[in-house]
């Protein structure tokens, strides 16, 4: 395989990421597949389908532990002071 190749399935995996807005969990299949498929051919394209999945984990879990520090904020602005 060409290297044009490898470049193009790299930039394809990175670019599968917004197949989240078609496909439900499509940012984490569509780069997974990718990867999957192709890791065995070159090193470049196996590097970077690990930073396009890690990069999502990431984004994940960060969001996770965003909701969870900001649920007990939410629950007293709606509830409100419970003071009479």
């Amino acid at each position: 395989m060409s290297i044009k190749n490898h470049k193009n399935i790299a930039t394809f995996m990175h670019l599968g990421v917004f197949s989240k807005y078609f496909i439900p969990f499509g940012n984490y299949i569509v780069p997974i597949l990718l990867w999957s498929t192709n890791k065995d051919k070159s090193d470049f394209i196996d590097d970077h389908g690990k930073e396009a999945i890690n990069f999502q984990l990431s984004i994940l879990l960060y969001t996770v532990i965003l909701g969870i520090f900001s649920f007990p904020f939410f629950i007293f602005h709606v509830f409100g002071d419970a003071t009479i």
